[in-house]
């Protein structure tokens, strides 16, 4: 499947200098200058590399892109060098956040990065017998919508969260290293990581604080997770 970016950008000499990177690079570039005409491009279900600039789309926007649109990777462009702005913009949602100015080819090997991952988890799904689902217990996950489910009741979650929570269910009762949650979500630069990672367990903790789910934190080794019901792979 070609590769294929989607760049947000209303100023036009900003957007046609990124058209033309993507172009060089072996993308196919897509143009839009408005949030509705992104959702309108997204709404094919196709994977795409969503390129656009912090200010001209808002955390709230990115939240819904990233529910709605599963096979959307959202890097996001920002002037703005204050790291808990990134980090905040990460744990809304997106997938990546560059600071400018960027070399170009990090920007496109980044871009390579996501649009590759994306491709893996089409793919794990296209194996299943049910590509909307997986069961696991008396759990289901649905990935399209980042949720997960039991006893009727639904947790939204986002990309990196869901992929966690996913391990931690076919794994229960495993110590699981940092490094190699680390390497699950961020397999290119784990590295540079790792305070991004205890902002993910938090916030996966706060939204499963009535889940019968206890993520353990063992010191120095990793974490160890149990759930109130057995889990059957």
């Amino acid at each position: 499947m070609k590769e294929t970016a989607i760049v947000w950008e209303s100023d036009p000499l900003q957007g046609v200098y990124l058209e033309q990177l993507y172009q060089q690079a072996g993308f196919g570039v897509l143009r839009v200058t408005t949030y509705r005409a992104l959702r309108q491009q997204l709404a094919c279900g196709l994977p795409r590399v969503v390129v656009m600039t912090l200010g001209q789309v808002q955390h709230a926007q990115i939240a819904s892109l990233q529910r709605q649109f599963p096979f959307a990777s959202l890097l996001v462009l920002s002037a703005q060098q204050e790291i808990s702005l990134a980090l905040e913009t990460l744990a809304v949602g997106a997938d990546d956040y560059l600071i400018k100015p960027f070399h170009p080819d990090e920007l496109v090997m980044r871009s390579r990065v996501l649009f590759r991952r994306t491709l893996t988890l089409m793919a794990a799904l296209v194996q299943g017998q049910n590509p909307q689902l997986f069961q696991i217990g008396d759990w289901t996950l649905i990935p399209q919508r980042y949720e997960v489910v039991r006893a009727e009741q639904v947790w939204r979650l986002n990309k990196r969260e869901f992929r966690v929570f996913h391990y931690f269910c076919t794994h229960p009762q495993q110590l699981i290293s940092r490094q190699h949650l680390l390497q699950l979500v961020w397999p290119e630069e784990s590295l540079s990581r790792s305070r991004q990672l205890d902002n993910l367990i938090v916030s996966l903790r706060k939204k499963l604080n009535n889940a019968d789910v206890q993520i353990e934190t063992r010191y120095g080794e990793g974490y160890l997770v149990s759930f109130g019901a057995a889990l059957g792979t």
